[in-house]
């Protein structure tokens, strides 16, 4: 496998180099990379979380109209 390419630009001569990025520059790229992804699976996880409490609570909120035996109709009605 090649490894990403890295771009340098010098100001003062206008040189512009690329190359393959060296070992410690390979092991940063892929511990970033791993920060990354474990980040997004953690925003994933959070995601999930709340839509489960939300869908928790919209289904305690169906079982107590129904159990006072009101639907969420009548409730708009009287919330106006």
């Amino acid at each position: 496998m090649t490894r990403p390419m890295v771009y340098f630009y010098d100001a003062n001569t206008g040189e512009e180099i690329f190359r393959e990025m060296n070992d410690a520059e390979y092991e940063q790229y892929l511990i970033d990379a791993a920060k990354a992804e474990a980040e997004l699976a953690a925003e994933a996880a959070a995601k999930a979380e709340a839509e489960a409490l939300a869908e928790a609570k919209r289904a305690a909120k169906a079982e107590a109209l129904a159990a006072l035996g009101l639907s969420q109709e009548v409730i708009n009605l009287l919330a106006d």
